[in-house]
């Protein structure tokens, strides 16, 4: 099976959602005439499903919207965790 993906999607999106199925899935990413092309074979005997590729796509959609929020939201993110460490930090030396 060959699924072709729009370079909308980034990378890391598509390596996240292959990653998900790799269990039971191999997948090469190759990018052709600037589209994703992910050819995917199983790993054993069983047929792949019909419901794969729409399945692929949803997690492919899902992944892309974390990495976005995870982009949007870094550096928020950041600035939690060193308020936490910083008062951490704080509590111990206060202790000692």
């Amino acid at each position: 099976m060959i699924i072709v993906i729009d370079p909308f999607f980034s990378k890391e999106s598509i390596l996240r959602t292959c990653y998900k199925f790799a269990d039971k899935f191999h997948f090469d990413i190759r990018m052709i005439n600037d589209m994703y092309s992910i050819t995917v074979e199983v790993l054993d005997a069983t047929p792949i499903d019909s419901n794969f590729e729409p399945e692929f796509k949803n997690t492919l959609i899902d992944n892309e919207l974390r990495v976005v929020i995870e982009e949007k939201t870094k550096v928020v993110k950041d600035a939690l965790v060193c308020a936490a460490l910083r008062e951490a930090w704080s509590e111990s030396s206060d202790e000692q």
